[in-house]
């Protein structure tokens, strides 16, 4: 049975501590004891929370069927490094057109972005808390349109979107705030969550890590 959710920051921090050292497995990847002390500090998100977590919220897309399909963290690395038709290799056998999005975390030069792919509607949209480097876009493209190519689907023009979305405080949130954008874009553009509660997010994050689910809705508040 899965524990009740915290209204009471110090408790759930209590709980967290208690629960540091359980491994939660799922879909092949893994979070312990290295990805709560993160979450419970001020520092970076690494490859696992962000896969983790991204994982999570695709789960979580299907009870309000959302088709949403996510890369790994590792997947612009190989694209930047290795080529396009390495990393076709990965969607050999399944057509990604057929979601609704397609999330796409970025880790470049330090630093944490969100592309999503809304196939719906033929737009990129791109996700970043501090700067704005547009050739990771232009890459991505390249990319969507020789996997069209590569699945015989015709051709789209995209159209590359950025939307107003909240714009991180400090010099180590990007990765929960990647995390944040994925979570409020499968109900719409509409970002509401605030700078000034980024480490009530941590806490919640680490508490559904633990519990492998989304359990938090976006709205929940506590209460000290």
């Amino acid at each position: 049975m899965r524990d009740p959710l915290f209204t009471n920051k110090t408790k759930l921090v209590a709980y967290i501590r208690k629960n540091i050292n359980n491994c939660v497995v799922k879909d092949h990847m893994d979070v312990c004891t290295e990805e709560y002390c993160i979450l419970l500090t001020n520092q970076w998100f690494n490859d696992k929370i962000i896969n983790f977590y991204f994982n999570l919220i695709k789960i979580y897309a299907t009870i309000f069927e959302i088709k949403v399909y996510v890369f790994s963290t590792y997947f612009y690395t190989s694209l930047k490094t290795k080529g396009i038709k390495w990393v076709q290799k990965y969607t050999k056998d399944e057509n990604i057109f057929l979601n609704d999005y397609i999330f796409i975390p970025v880790h470049r030069n330090n630093h944490w972005v969100f592309v999503n792919v809304d196939v719906n509607n033929d737009e990129i949209e791109y996700y970043d808390s501090l700067f704005s480097e547009y050739r990771i876009v232009s890459d991505i493209i390249d990319y969507l349109e020789s996997e069209r190519a590569a699945k015989n689907l015709k051709p789209v023009k995209y159209t590359m979107v950025e939307r107003n979305y909240p714009k991180q405080h400090n010099g180590y949130d990007c990765g929960l705030f990647i995390c944040m954008y994925a979570r409020n874009r499968i109900f719409g553009t509409h970002m509401s969550f605030k700078n000034k509660n980024m480490y009530e997010y941590r806490l919640r994050l680490a508490h559904e890590l633990l519990e492998g689910e989304i359990i938090y809705s976006l709205g929940h508040q506590f209460t000290k």
